[in-house]
């Protein structure tokens, strides 16, 4: 290999607007799929999880906190009754589907978002047509956390790739 041949690009000049459109697509593509299923991987990065009728206790950060439930046998949507009960004392009922929009996906649903003061703050979710029926789990995770970070910049990077690279073919058809 020469000199000239290690200083190439990767990707031939007349085709880098064309990869730059490529990759932003994909980017938002891929971002729009993850706001699709960011429940199930909210899943996975939670504040706290436990079986349906229990209580998950966490330290909350003044923010907005959704409440997802999982499992093969879990209760329906309006089913789903949960106290939270807030670090300034307050206290809030709410029935799963009225505080939020309701989406089920990929084995998840979403029952519930608050919004609660910095400080420990604890959710209890049962079944209020079953109280003894503890099937299913429900998660805690935070709503505007590392996830939707993680989107919102995958997103802005692919609208980048996309208008930087139609700019340039604008450019290029202006010298021709």
């Amino acid at each position: 290999m020469s000199a000239m041949e290690g200083d190439q690009p990767a990707v031939p000049a007349g085709r880098r607007p064309w990869a730059a459109i490529a990759g932003g697509v994909v980017g938002v593509v891929l971002a729009l799929a993850g706001w699709w299923a960011q429940d199930a991987i909210g899943t996975l990065v939670n504040e706290g999880e436990a079986r349906t009728g229990e209580r998950v206790a966490f330290t909350a950060d003044a923010g907005r906190y959704r409440v997802v439930s999982s499992g093969p046998l879990r209760p329906s949507l309006s089913s789903y009754e949960c106290d939270v009960d807030f670090a300034d004392g307050s206290h809030r009922t709410i029935i799963g589907g009225t505080a939020v929009n309701a989406i089920e996906r990929l084995g998840t649903t979403r029952l519930l978002e608050f919004h609660a003061p910095a400080g420990p703050t604890a959710v209890t979710c049962r079944d209020r047509r079953l109280p003894d029926n503890h099937h299913g789990r429900f998660q805690v995770i935070a709503a505007g956390g590392p996830v939707d970070i993680a989107l919102y910049v995958l997103v802005g990077l692919g609208i980048a790739g996309i208008l930087g690279g139609i700019g340039v073919l604008v450019l290029r058809s202006r010298r021709n």
